[in-house]
């Protein structure tokens, strides 16, 4: 099953891939003055809103869950790995930020994109759980099986590369979806 990845730059820089091999969508910016990795929130009050206040609710949990962390706890302990092999601060869970991942995770089955299937953006799924934001980010995927893979898949691509690794971000919210047809779908969204 092919499987695909994108995060929050412009969509002309798409390729595409092949069963063995995911393909990647850059991220669009949601204000051309930001970085593609960020999105300004128009939402939560001014640039100067206070950050959200991490939490480490239950994860959004999965049938494919292995030992005694979800598919999405897994995700966060890899992204921290990787944040500490770069001399970063690890992310902390955000209660509304996983809630908005899996609202992400499954809006992503029908609309591959970094627009929500109403035609907003994804930073509203975040405003809609009560985050409150500087900036967010995304990363989307679907088609592989097993968080490492997910995350091998973001690493190797510069724009999600960046997400996982842009130093402003504090939280992090995962989602992880599986469909009825047992295709995997997953959402990082990142806010500082």
């Amino acid at each position: 099953m092919p499987s695909r990845a994108a995060s929050a730059a412009p969509p002309a820089a798409s390729q595409s891939g092949s069963p063995h091999r995911p393909s990647f969508q850059w991220p669009q910016t949601q204000q051309p003055s930001l970085s593609s990795s960020q999105a300004m929130s128009s939402g939560a009050g001014s640039p100067t809103a206070s950050l959200p206040s991490p939490s480490r609710p239950a994860a959004n949990s999965s049938p494919n869950s292995t030992g005694t962390l979800s598919y999405p706890e897994q995700v966060v302990r890899l992204v921290n790995k990787e944040r500490e092999k770069a001399g970063l601060q690890p992310l902390a869970i955000s209660q509304p930020a996983e809630a908005a991942a899996l609202v992400r995770a499954k809006e992503t089955e029908h609309s591959f994109s970094h627009t929500r299937p109403d035609g907003r953006q994804f930073s509203t799924a975040l405003l809609e759980q009560g985050a409150r934001f500087r900036t967010a980010g995304e990363n989307i995927a679907w088609g592989q099986r097993t968080p490492e893979q997910v995350m091998q898949g973001w690493m190797n691509s510069s724009g999600h590369r960046a997400n996982i690794l842009n130093a402003s971000y504090t939280a992090i919210g995962v989602g992880y979806y599986r469909n009825a047809a047992g295709t995997n779908y997953w959402t990082q969204l990142f806010t500082g």
